[in-house]
């Protein structure tokens, strides 16, 4: 199970949980997704920013702000090379993010959705507490 976590941060913009491409001990690489309420390109409803980081190994990620593309000058650039597994991390986490509009929008307050690969094992794994609270009685 994935948790899933939407919170608005105006009535047309939500940021969404971070997608995990790569991580080691000091250093990782995420896409933060954005959804959006595009209404001149409904389906286009997801944006976003990679973002890499490094730390110390007993600190915790930072957001720190990092060059911008408009900075650029002329004879310069940026590569950014995903391999298969990153890619993949990408993939999967953009396609999350669509369904994730699909179901919720633009929420008016945070949101959490749980993502379920087999309804059947994530039932049998609920507490009878958990299972109460959604209406079902062992």
């Amino acid at each position: 199970m994935k948790e899933i976590i939407v919170s608005p941060t105006c009535s047309k913009i939500a940021n969404v949980s971070e997608i995990p491409l790569s991580e080691g001990k000091t250093n990782r690489l995420i896409f933060k997704p954005i959804i959006v309420n595009n209404e001149k390109n409904v389906p286009a409803s997801v944006k976003g920013r990679f973002i890499y980081q490094r730390k110390g190994p007993n600190d915790t990620w930072e957001d720190l702000g990092g060059e911008k593309f408009s900075k650029l000058k002329k004879g310069e650039g940026y590569e950014l090379t995903l391999d298969t597994k990153e890619l993949l991390a990408l993939y999967d986490g953009v396609e999350r993010t669509y369904k994730t509009y699909d179901i919720t929008k633009i929420p008016k307050s945070t949101t959490r959705l749980i993502q379920v690969d087999n309804i059947n094992d994530t039932i049998r794994a609920l507490s009878e507490q958990d299972l109460s609270l959604i209406g079902l009685h062992p």
